[in-house]
């Protein structure tokens, strides 16, 4: 979604839809991004947030991802185990007896 280049356009239909699902326009995000990225660990010359790997040399979630996880969150008003959207499976398989999503 956010590699869509209509993302930018609050009218358009991928707009909409990120508006809705994250609560902040996408500009808005892209600025949280670039905030985020500014952030210097306490020695004031390392950054927060590694951009591709971190210090054990292993591929790390990007910045973007991270964010986007927890704008979803926070719009969503509920906690992610019990939002159904985020669950890679559902239905039978995690319903127990007497229970529902």
């Amino acid at each position: 979604m956010i590699e869509d280049e209509n993302v930018c356009d609050p009218t358009s239909v991928v707009g909409r839809k990120f508006r809705r699902r994250f609560r902040v326009s996408f500009e808005r995000f892209r600025w949280l991004v670039a905030q985020a990225r500014s952030w210097k660990r306490e020695c004031g010359i390392k950054p927060l947030f590694a951009d591709r790997r971190n210090t054990y040399d292993k591929k790390t979630i990007p910045l973007e991802i991270k964010i986007l996880g927890v704008l979803r969150y926070l719009g969503s008003g509920e906690s992610p185990l019990g939002h159904s959207s985020l669950l890679l499976f559902h239905g039978p398989l995690l319903l127990r007896q007497g229970t529902s999503l």
